[in-house]
């Protein structure tokens, strides 16, 4: 019984009382609960397994999906030597997400979130051949995305409805989660919890030179791109609540003991938080410039040797709507290390450019013995990776603008007590978008993000080598070898204020509450009169997490090899066999499936701060 929890006498952590029979009193089952339970259904069939009553419902709910596309072409001939076309494409595609997340309430309200994307785009390009050796082409091209996403349960005061009081945005549903229930569904499901609007807009100018010189071949030009990145929105509108099974389990032995279930039942949240959002303008601008010369030394040998600069501006906010928390500096309001910093008061730009992004590319064919029989081909080259607009969102912290999450956390610091009751909503206001007024001092006892100044380009070292030779009877047998570095990788985040390991072996005196040396002179729940030890011992102990974000310490290898063996069409027979051979390995990624696609994505480092090496490893989509 969360209720009973209190300090174990003579110290070492905290003891609570169980429930009668192991039974909670329907006097504690939480209103709210109960009001959200209400939208699950009940069994409708005898579940697979009678002790864990798995596959005990099965529904066939209606999913929504609509898309069209439409595209006009027209080419134009100006002259023989001059050609030119221009071409208009939209799609649009709408989808309830109604079957996104395992989602199995029967009613639509917690399980709809009606998205409307559409994309635009239109290109011109212009090819003028000035003779048989010179030709130059042109292309302009803009790209519009647009893309309003809004659950069924906004404008129906959904956090009301559950009882939840005033302290909980009535935006959407709050998003409750469970631990220790295997395939348990979160409440609403899917995208329900995530409300607002996403747009892009992308100019690019492309413009290049092709000329046949003798054995030389050169080809040059210039790329310039501008990208725009609008989002209004919020993903935990109204909040997202989870239980844990510490707080119905015993303190003073964890392990097999409590449910998140029952904390839910009794309303005892571990934490959660919201965010509240102004929403964001980002803009930045890429210029390109390239050279390469296709050289055609001999009969037998061609080098193709090339070189490519790029240069990416940082993405700044238009409304200056960057923030970046600053661990290295002391905090003027309080004396104390770390502030918060804003764009165009503390900074103009939260990283600095990088104006070294050369990629040379070398690359050769070699017919061995100049009977076209065996052909060697290879090539290396270094490219960069395209920071953009979309970049800045995912790596730029924004407190006070956007990603304003209120964080609630349990009073002290101390894990075995709730950090809120579900019924009596939020133990304090929400933490509203007012910019940089909100201080250097804002979002004390809560998490803040640094992004580092003298960040890179992420790029990869991509090389290759491979051997053709022509068998009898038309058989050709191909091996190559293929790899990629990748280097200054956005790398996983890790937390700057992380608990250093060596203090772990204080084991439950951990949980002590000692006297806080910070009380009266930083807010929220680290700023009482006592603390608990495993929040002292921290770096900065009136802060929660301090996640470096986007940092570029990853790092990628990949080596492949292929035999291939194929049989060309004749006398009506013809086979292809293959071998192919693929290593990767990594410190940052993992791989992940998405609307049928493999995909990659940047996990948190298990112990980022003191041991680092141990996150490399073979790479799980390998």
């Amino acid at each position: 019984d969360p209720n009973t929890t209190r300090p174990r006498e003579g110290g070492g952590g905290f003891v609570r009382d169980p429930y009668p029979g192991n039974i909670i009193p329907l006097n504690q089952l939480d209103p709210v609960a109960q009001n959200i339970l209400k939208y699950y259904p009940k069994p409708n069939r005898t579940p697979d397994n009678i002790f864990t009553n798995a596959n005990n419902v099965l529904l066939n709910l209606g999913a929504n999906k609509d898309a069209r596309q439409w595209t006009v072409k027209g080419d134009h001939n100006f002259s023989p030597n001059n050609r030119a076309f221009l071409r208009y494409t939209l799609w649009n595609h709408k989808d309830d997400q109604a079957g996104t997340g395992n989602g199995y309430f029967p009613d639509r309200l917690p399980r709809v979130r009606n998205d409307n994307y559409t994309n635009r785009n239109a290109i011109f390009s212009d090819t003028h051949f000035f003779n048989a050796t010179t030709i130059h082409d042109f292309k302009f091209s803009v790209v519009r995305q647009h893309f309003p996403f809004v659950p069924a349960s906004v404008g129906t005061n959904p956090a009301a409805s559950l009882g939840l009081p005033a302290s909980v945005p009535d935006t959407t549903f709050p998003q409750v989660s469970f631990q220790g229930i295997p395939s348990a569904q979160n409440f609403p499901s899917g995208f329900g919890t995530i409300h607002g609007f996403l747009a892009f807009h992308t100019l690019q100018l492309q413009d290049s030179l092709t000329m046949v010189r003798g054995r030389h071949t050169w080809k040059m030009g210039v790329e310039f791109r501008k990208d725009l990145y609008n989002l209004a929105g919020c993903f935990s509108c109204a909040g997202n609540i989870s239980f844990n099974t510490r707080l119905t389990g015993n303190p003073q032995q964890l392990a097999g003991t409590g449910s998140g279930f029952a904390s839910f039942l009794v309303g005892a949240a571990a934490s959660a938080s919201v965010d509240q959002n102004a929403g964001v303008s980002y803009e930045n601008f890429s210029q390109s410039y390239y050279i390469n010369d296709d050289w055609k030394v001999t009969p037998r040998l061609t080098l193709n040797v090339g070189l490519r600069y790029d240069y990416q501006s940082i993405a700044r906010e238009r409304n200056g709507g960057i923030s970046n928390f600053n661990p290295f500096v002391i905090n003027p309001q309080n004396g104390l290390p770390g502030k918060l910093e804003f764009a165009n008061l503390d900074f103009d730009t939260v990283q600095a450019p990088d104006r070294n992004d050369f990629g040379p590319r070398f690359g050769f064919a070699l017919d061995v013995f100049g009977n076209g029989k065996t052909v060697v081909r290879g090539g290396a080259g270094i490219f960069y990776s395209l920071q953009g607009t979309h970049h800045a969102n995912e790596a730029f912290a924004a407190l006070g603008y956007r990603g304003n999450t209120t964080t609630y956390l349990p009073p002290e610091g101390n894990s075995d007590l709730p950090a809120f009751y579900l019924r009596n909503g939020f133990p304090f206001p929400v933490q509203a978008p007012i910019g940089n007024a909100i201080g250097p001092s804002a979002f004390q006892s809560q998490n803040q993000t640094h992004v580092e100044r003298g960040t890179r380009t992420p790029y990869s070292q991509q090389y290759t080598l491979s051997m053709q030779h022509a068998l009898p009877g038309r058989m050709l047998l191909e091996a190559g070898y293929s790899g990629n570095h990748g280097v200054k990788l956005d790398g996983a985040g890790w937390d700057y204020n992380q608990l250093d390991p060596q203090f772990l072996s204080l084991g439950q005196s951990l949980n002590d509450r000692v006297a806080n040396p910070y009380a009266g002179r930083v807010s929220g729940a680290f700023g009482g009169s006592t603390l608990v030890r495993r929040q002292l011992l921290r770096p900065f102990p009136y802060y929660n997490n301090i996640t470096i974000n986007r940092p570029n310490l990853g790092n990628s290898i990949y080596h492949s090899f292929l035999l291939n063996v194929e049989k060309r069409f004749s006398q009506g027979f013809a086979f292809l066999a293959s071998y192919t051979f693929g290593k990767q390995i990594s410190d940052t990624i993992t791989g992940f499936g998405f609307a049928g696609s493999e995909q990659v994505n940047v996990n948190p480092q298990q112990n980022g701060k003191f041991d680092r090496a141990r996150e490399r490893a073979i790479h799980s989509t390998d």
